[in-house]
């Protein structure tokens, strides 16, 4: 009797596990990062002291700020190259399977 309790009581918490435990996020979602993340980054982090300086990893290019073209307009509307760059690099800061 004791064992089948010990046994159901670990299926339950099996049952119960998150399936993204074990450090892997979930897969990021580009339209909510432009729509979310992206804006807060152009407002708040794109100044050269910051992360619109290219000394920096996570670089951010927006309009006002550093551009990735160096020949688009500095107030002219985020490019899509500009958001691509932006998401891909922030992703890459998220864990991978081989991080612990």
């Amino acid at each position: 009797m004791r064992l089948q309790l010990i046994a159901a009581l670990a299926l339950a918490l099996v049952a119960c596990a998150d399936p993204n435990e074990g450090g892997l996020p979930p897969e990021p979602d580009r339209c909510a990062f432009d729509r979310d993340v992206y804006p807060v980054l152009a407002r708040d982090c794109g100044f050269p002291s910051c992360h619109g300086s290219a000394d920096r990893f996570f670089q951010v290019w927006a309009p006002g700020r550093a551009r990735l073209d160096p020949e688009t307009a500095i107030l002219a509307a985020p490019t899509e190259a500009e958001r691509a760059r932006s998401y891909d690099r922030a992703r890459s800061m998220l864990a991978s399977p081989g991080d612990a």
